[in-house]
């Protein structure tokens, strides 16, 4: 549905549109964009933004106002990730400053997590510490691991109790087991949940796929998981090692196409640190490697075009 809208905003609004323009439904779908999915046409992507923008100024203003008890999940990303337009960004930093101040002033290390409101527990589980974008205090950043601890449990529990529960931050599992300097008390239950959600999952798989099946067979939470899983370090099965590969190769060739329409308007270190690895090394098939040179390639093309523009413009 959300799709279908989207396309009808491409096709009736331009650059120069604004918010006021819009229907209540195309916001909505507009809002319902991932903010990291820059995949979209240049119309939508720019409306996406204008509407983003706008309604986090109304939430701010409402949060100011003692009126808003629920935070977007996306405040930490539209205050530091890359991509995010500067006015948009400079909103949801002073608003994360002022909470996270709050919390600093308020609280210490010790403090229950009972004692906080739920935005503040919203803004702790979603902040990354460990990221160079923000320096944080010693009580927010000692809060956050008790909350991240907490919500880890409450996702132990919930795949114990329904092993179809579907665990979307997988990923930051990943990152949380591998980061030096998670604390110690974080990894081994990250690590557990993991390895239950790993087993599950690719036990899932066996059961309902064969060496023939192909990506379309699989569920968005297989997805998540098969998509992220180490072959470098571990041996699974033929059909999940295979369904791994074909699924990366997807979303790589998905990648590249969007670049090359010019519908990735910035390159984030992420994805070139995950073509290097692509490119490289030997377990990879050559069918990826090759793409991934042909990505880098094509990155370096862009970036040596953009100096010149640069070096033109400055004459």
């Amino acid at each position: 549905m959300d799709d279908d809208i989207l396309v009808t905003i491409s096709q009736r609004y331009n650059l120069e549109s604004n918010e006021d323009e819009l229907t209540k439904a195309e916001k909505k779908a507009l809002l319902s964009i991932k903010v990291i999915d820059v995949s979209h046409d240049p119309v939508v992507v720019s409306l996406h933004w204008k509407v983003t923008h706008s309604s986090l100024c109304k939430e701010y203003e409402a949060f100011k106002a003692g009126n808003l008890h629920q935070m977007s999940r996306s405040l930490h990303f539209l205050a530091t990730e890359e991509g995010v337009p500067d006015a948009t960004r400079l909103v949801a930093k002073q608003w994360l400053d002022l909470i996270l101040n709050g919390i600093d002033k308020k609280y210490c290390k010790n403090t229950s997590l009972s004692k906080l409101s739920r935005c503040e527990y919203q803004v702790l589980q979603f902040i990354r510490p460990l990221s160079n974008h923000i320096v944080y205090g010693m009580t927010a950043v000692a809060l956050h691991w008790k909350v991240t601890s907490c919500e880890i449990e409450k996702d132990q529990k919930k795949l114990n109790s329904d092993p179809n529960y579907v665990i979307r931050h997988f990923r930051y599992l990943n990152f949380l087991i591998k980061h030096c300097n998670v604390p110690c008390f974080i990894k081994p239950k990250a690590n557990r949940l993991h390895t239950v959600i790993v087993e599950n999952i690719t036990k899932q798989i066996d059961n309902r796929c064969n060496i023939g099946s192909t990506v379309d067979e699989l569920t968005n939470g297989e997805i998540i998981v098969i998509q992220e899983l180490d072959l470098v370090s571990n041996t699974f099965s033929p059909v999940v090692d295979r369904l791994h590969w074909m699924v990366t190769h997807r979303i790589l060739c998905e990648e590249f196409d969007y670049f090359q329409a010019g519908r990735m308007p910035f390159i984030a270190s992420k994805i070139e640190r995950k073509l290097k690895f692509l490119s490289l090394n030997e377990k990879v098939p050559a069918i990826i490697s090759d793409k991934a040179k042909l990505f880098m390639d094509e990155i370096l093309k862009r970036n040596r075009a953009s100096q010149q523009i640069c070096k033109e413009y400055e004459k």
